[in-house]
């Protein structure tokens, strides 16, 4: 069969052609991909932590100071000297108010609300004078008076009897008796009544005997006896703890010792060496914390262990009284110069 020649003629043409090439596909090498280090970022630097949980941060010089007396707002502190009162603002230790009056006897204690002196006018009566106001209020009892005490609250003002062993419980504001307990006898000449730092408990005192007493069903717990005079004690407010100090025998030898007891079972738990005797001594109002003054310092203990935290110098004589405030914040300490340091708690790390 013969093809048509137009057919013929394009098969010739297509033979002659060339054959196309494949067209050429390029595939990129793309370069690796940058690393991209982050911008430097600017590390803030650890606030520094102090190397003491103590801070002094405000001192004074109080001549005739004998005692602390901490407000239950902690604003402000009180400082008792024999015949002249402090109120002071805290924290910078300024006067916001002084008081001298000759007239109105030797003062016996500063209220929790830090305005009210109580002062002994004579054998059987008291008197009250607010220093913010001057106004004075007198109670007269029928008995010769003894030691007298504010509650750490201030809400209840305790007189003891020079008369018998004897403890009248007053209310502050009425001046209206609340409850006499008694029950603790020594043959010491001499003793001290205060409401213990539980509010719940009086705290006798007599020499080398220390006696605790439920306040509300008036139990007495066993004696606490020592072998020499007791020169400072101190309650704990949560648990049962009470710790002394008084000279007594360690390793067969009499020296200054704070002693660690169980006031509600009578049980001595502790001794604990010093180097000198302690004549202050206070929990902290957590009670983790046992200030205990002694010397020209005052060595913080944890409770916890009883084992030292702190030597906190800066006094130039015996430290007589050591104060805690009672939102945590400060600790007072002031030594027999009248020398008055406020240090600054700070938190555990």
């Amino acid at each position: 069969m013969r093809l048509p020649l137009f057919l013929l003629f394009l098969v010739l043409l297509s033979a002659c052609l060339p054959t196309p090439k494949q067209p050429l596909i390029l595939t990129p090498t793309l370069p690796p991909p940058p690393t991209l280090t982050p911008p430097p970022t600017d590390t803030p630097a650890p606030s520094p932590t102090p190397t003491s949980r103590f801070q002094p941060i405000a001192e004074t010089q109080l001549p005739t100071a004998q005692r602390l007396i901490w407000s239950t707002d902690s604003q402000t502190l009180g400082v008792l000297g024999g015949e002249q009162a402090w109120l002071l603002a805290v924290p910078a230790l300024q006067p916001l108010f002084a008081f001298n009056d000759p007239a109105a006897g030797s003062f016996l204690d500063f209220s929790a609300d830090g305005r009210t002196l109580v002062s002994l006018l004579d054998e059987q009566t008291l008197r009250f004078t607010d220093i913010t106001n001057g106004e004075q209020r007198t109670l007269a009892t029928d008995f010769w008076i003894g030691p007298v005490h504010f509650s750490p609250d201030g809400l209840l003002l305790i007189i003891g009897s020079n008369e018998e062993w004897a403890a009248h419980l007053y209310d502050p504001q009425s001046l209206t008796l609340r409850k006499t307990l008694r029950g603790f006898q020594t043959a010491a000449p001499v003793y001290d009544v205060r409401i213990a730092e539980n509010i719940l408990n009086l705290a006798w005192s007599a020499r080398a005997r220390i006696q605790l007493q439920d306040i509300p069903s008036e139990t007495l717990y066993p004696a606490l006896e020592h072998e020499d005079f007791v020169t400072a004690f101190a309650r704990s407010r949560g648990d049962t703890l009470l710790v002394s100090a008084a000279g007594g025998s360690v390793d067969d030898e009499f020296a200054p010792i704070l002693f660690v007891w169980d006031a509600i079972l009578g049980q001595e738990l502790l001794r604990l060496r010093q180097d000198a005797m302690p004549y202050a001594l206070e929990f902290s109002w957590d009670d983790q914390l046992l200030a205990v003054g002694l010397a020209d310092r005052v060595d913080v203990y944890t409770t916890s262990d009883m084992n030292p935290l702190e030597s906190l110098p800066g006094h130039q004589e015996s430290v007589i009284s050591v104060r805690f405030s009672p939102d945590g914040r400060w600790l007072a300490t002031l030594d027999s110069t009248g020398r008055l340091i406020l240090w600054q708690i700070h938190p555990p790390a």
